[in-house]
């Protein structure tokens, strides 16, 4: 009866616990300005965070996850908007975390809001991805465009916009496997679409960085059926 009682006192401090950060936390987007916040308003949101990557990383359901994230996104949100307004300029995991679960609900306009804003102010991915905020921006985008092509779903303009940051050097992917994963997928839903010269444009690129992107098959396939050299 004691183990039980203790258990249940564990679980009442730990619930009043969340309550308490998820209040504070509602408190700063509440009060959202066109001002950087404090520092104990920001110490407020990255304790929060923290808490909720945790409970994210306990749960094992790719669905659930996504639920979850649905769920977190309106806390975190106006208070990433906040700080973009506010034009300040610091380091700020908020914004990779925002588009990172923009992404996963297929909220793309926000996901390329807060990528887009992240690689303007050159910051930095956590220390637990291994790639730099351009390069992680396009992979994650591409790699969701290769599963609305598995789904026969269109990608655009989503992808259309990647590659034209590509092109315009907005975003400056630093690794070449990336930069073909983006070309090679763009090619395969252009493909798909009866759209073969801007295909094959897209497949010579995804060669062009890297020459094991594999779509040499399908570069040679339709360089024949357009005639092209």
């Amino acid at each position: 009866m004691l183990i039980t009682k203790l258990h249940q006192q564990r679980c009442l401090a730990k619930h009043q616990r969340q309550q308490g950060a998820q209040q504070a936390l509602a408190g700063v987007a509440s009060t959202r300005q066109k001002t950087a916040p404090v520092a104990d308003q920001v110490q407020t949101v990255v304790e929060a965070l923290g808490r909720d990557i945790a409970r994210l990383k306990a749960v094992e359901s790719v669905e659930a996850k996504i639920v979850l994230k649905r769920e977190l996104l309106p806390q975190y949100t106006p208070i990433a908007d906040g700080y973009l307004e506010s034009g300040a300029n610091y380091q700020n995991h908020l914004l990779f975390y925002c588009a990172l679960w923009s992404l996963d609900v297929d909220d793309l306009e926000a996901a390329f809001k807060y990528f887009d804003n992240a690689v303007a102010q050159q910051q930095a991915t956590p220390d637990n991805f291994n790639r730099d905020m351009p390069t992680i921006a396009a992979e994650m985008i591409a790699e969701w465009a290769e599963r609305e092509y598995k789904a026969e779903r269109s990608a655009s303009p989503y992808i259309d916009r990647v590659c034209e940051r590509l092109d315009g050097g907005q975003w400056v992917v630093t690794t070449t496997i990336v930069t073909g994963k983006v070309y090679k997928v763009a090619g395969l839903l252009c493909e798909r679409a009866g759209e073969l010269k801007e295909a094959l444009a897209f497949y010579e690129k995804a060669m062009a960085a890297n020459e094991k992107a594999g779509c040499k098959t399908r570069l040679d396939k339709l360089k024949k059926q357009l005639d092209v050299a």
